[in-house]
């Protein structure tokens, strides 16, 4: 598949665009605003920093530093990252059977916050209860393109 018709076959799926992205952004706009700077996270002056978007950034959509990106999830335990998102998100989710399984599964694949953190940001203002249904959509969608990028 060439690089155009990849990008026309994936840009817009219902994977990318998911239902209730107005709703997220209505969400986004009552946070409080944040800031992050990569110098105060780096040591590096702003401007060494060669991606200008990596710089800095202030607004109210919800971000993480790279150092709570980079905190492994066996360090926050199930309950933990519950919490860390739920401070983050400004949601009051409670642990269920269906997140559980989920949040567990990621201890157990050794990744980082901030990786959860990116997965389950889209969906985190939703229903949760199918939680698991969509991450598994969303990762055979994942490998899907991935392979069709190699082929």
């Amino acid at each position: 598949m060439d690089g155009g018709t990849w990008y026309e076959h994936y840009a817009w799926t219902d994977v990318h665009c998911l239902n209730g992205s107005e709703h997220r952004c209505f969400k986004y706009a009552r946070l409080s605003e944040v800031t992050l700077s990569a110098s105060t996270e780096s040591d590096q002056r702003e401007v060494s920093i060669p991606v200008l978007k990596q710089q800095s950034y202030t607004g109210r959509w919800p971000v993480v530093s790279s150092s709570v990106a980079a905190t492994p999830c066996a360090n926050l335990g199930v309950v933990g990252l519950l919490e860390k998102l739920n401070s983050i998100l400004s949601t009051s989710h409670t642990l269920n059977h269906s997140l559980s399984s989920v949040l567990k599964a990621y201890i157990v694949k050794d990744y980082d916050f901030g990786t959860v953190y990116g997965h389950l940001r889209p969906f985190w203002y939703n229903d949760l209860t199918d939680i698991e249904d969509k991450l598994q959509r969303r990762e055979a969608w994942d490998r899907k393109m991935r392979q069709d990028v190699l082929v």
